[in-house]
């Protein structure tokens, strides 16, 4: 049983959630990662089911995951390098054994689009509307599951958006999004809060008075 305080000043008790809060609270912000490699067949097992996981619009994911295993050091060394590009020398996470690099991908028609029903009803298919209008947000989504199911196998995960405007690796054709790094904590290591401090949720929830509804 979690007892979370609001805002409000109310106490409620959030009934079946504590093994979920208790997996999240695990993360830590992790610039080091242990040199002990976890296996391919555990990387690929957790993004196949974060994916399947994973909301999207249409079922479209209209992203890519580049997996750069422990043998791309030249590839991770030149992320390291697209990093530095405004001074910052911090994200040595970049050299993490697993490093995913995400990027826009073009998608194609699903079955139920091809049919008359869908082109009757919802008109053509569009793929340009897809992947410039949803596809940071659900990389988000991903990557959030993602992170929860790394975290049930002791996986630490650090997420990377400092790098240079364009950043792009050769066997890429879009610019790069957002960087996941994956590996093992170093054992023993205290790894200390981020000194930024999120804002008081209040300053984020906006409850909507009533007298602030529109009339029907």
């Amino acid at each position: 049983m979690v007892e979370v305080k609001l805002g409000l000043q109310e106490n409620y008790n959030l009934e079946n959630a504590s093994s979920s809060l208790d997996i999240f609270e695990q993360r830590k912000q992790i610039r080091g990662f242990s040199e002990v490699n976890p296996t391919r067949e555990l990387i690929d097992l957790l993004l196949a089911r974060s994916l399947e996981l994973s909301p999207s619009k249409q079922n479209l994911q209209p992203y890519n995951i580049y997996v750069l295993g422990p043998e791309h050091k030249e590839h991770k060394k030149t992320l390291y390098d697209y990093s530095t590009h405004s001074g910052c020398m911090h994200n040595v996470s970049l050299y993490a054994p697993y490093v995913f690099v995400i990027n826009d991908r073009w998608v194609d028609e699903t079955e139920h689009m091809k049919s008359e029903h869908y082109k009757n009803n919802s008109g053509s298919f569009n793929e340009k509307k897809y992947r410039d209008k949803d596809t940071n947000l659900e990389i988000g989504m991903w990557a959030t599951i993602f992170t929860g199911l790394c975290l049930e196998k002791d996986l630490a995960v650090a997420y990377h958006k400092c790098f240079k405007k364009d950043a792009i690796l050769p066997f890429m054709t879009e610019p790069i999004e957002f960087i996941v790094s994956v590996g093992y904590k170093i054992p023993d290591k205290v790894y200390k809060k981020s000194r930024h401090v999120k804002p008081n949720p209040q300053r984020i929830i906006q409850w909507v008075d009533s007298h602030d509804s529109l009339s029907t």
